[in-house]
């Protein structure tokens, strides 16, 4: 996730949703951008990784509810959704601020609209994101160094 495509600005709330192969990725990098950062993940065995690569916060969805917490925080500017898991993925619309973004860069099993009057209210969106370009490569690098 490039900062430009996102919107958000150093110090504004990023959640990272799957704290796995692309997901522990995510979590560095928006660390490394200045975003306060939030990981989520079904469990609370990945919490000591997500730590360790730079999440202020961590929500362990089978314990808490997901939404709650990112809006106790004033709702998340980015959430990027790398767990394929539509039910999952849906329900974290709610947890946006105003004018927030939820990429999807993991292939969910099938798509769901369920949310479309919170997006509609909250001025929100959903894109998705391929990653793998050879611009994408670079810029990654560039940012790495």
């Amino acid at each position: 996730m490039r900062c430009g495509n996102s919107g958000a600005r150093a110090g504004e709330l990023v959640a990272v949703h799957g704290i796995g192969g692309l997901g522990h990725l995510g979590v560095q990098y928006a660390r490394r951008m200045g975003f306060e950062t939030v990981a989520i993940n079904r469990g609370n065995d990945k919490e000591p990784l997500a730590r360790q690569l730079g999440a202020h916060h961590y929500i362990d969805a089978t314990e808490q509810d997901v939404v709650a917490e990112l809006q106790k925080r004033g709702g998340a500017r980015v959430i990027l959704a790398t767990a394929p898991n539509a039910k999952a993925i849906s329900a974290l619309v709610d947890g946006l601020a105003p004018n927030g973004k939820l990429f999807g860069a993991g292939r969910a099993s099938r798509t769901t609209h369920d949310q479309c009057f919170s997006l509609i209210t909250k001025r929100s969106s959903v894109a998705g994101w391929y990653s793998g370009t050879a611009m994408d490569s670079q810029d990654t690098l560039e940012s790495a160094l």
